[in-house]
């Protein structure tokens, strides 16, 4: 019995020397009210991994991995109107993050994996939960009142060239509105 008490009690400490570690090359992309964000290059060309740490007790974990291969277009939110929900192996590229003010564990994180556009996602930093928006230039920023996100697509002129789109959608992907910012051709 005690040979067994003593066998934990060394694992504990193990366990606990064991805690992950930022990695050497970690960068803070974002910081919370309760947790900082750390974007990091990985072996694999293209992929990047992302780790919080927690500012109470300094826990630091690897939150995913992303793919250096986005997935087939169809299986993000473009051209649909409502975000997408996805599994966090869908966040491609990482380039910038930003903490959700209205509520602490969300983050909107954006990258662009193809050279051309940057894909947009909520992040649950709890659970892992994620939703694409159907947006392809970026996230602009969060309204007044922090309770909604903005941000941008180009669309095409009938007779040639683009045009900015702005679109507004709550923290759980569902479009809110559209302003088209179109100049006289």
């Amino acid at each position: 019995m005690i040979n067994r008490i003593a066998l934990m009690a060394v694992m504990a400490v193990m366990s606990v020397n064991m805690m992950a570690q930022l990695p050497d090359g970690a960068i803070n992309i974002a910081s919370g009210l309760s947790f900082e964000l750390y974007v990091v290059g990985d072996d694999e060309p293209g992929a990047r991994s992302l780790w919080i740490q927690y500012n109470s007790n300094k826990q630091v974990k690897c939150l995913f991995k992303t793919s250096p291969t986005p997935l087939e277009i169809s299986e993000y939110a473009f051209g649909q109107k409502d975000g997408k929900v996805v599994p966090a192996s869908a966040i491609c590229s990482i380039s910038n993050a930003f903490v959700y003010p209205g509520a602490n564990c969300y983050v909107v994180l954006e990258g662009c994996p193809d050279n051309r556009n940057i894909y947009t996602f909520i992040y649950d930093v709890r659970n892992g939960h994620t939703i694409h928006l159907p947006t392809n230039n970026g996230f602009i920023g969060f309204t007044n009142e922090d309770i909604d996100l903005l941000s941008e697509s180009y669309d095409y002129y009938d007779q040639g060239g683009r045009y900015s789109v702005v679109n507004a959608y709550d923290i759980n992907g569902k479009h809110l509105s559209t302003m088209e910012i179109k100049h006289e051709q």
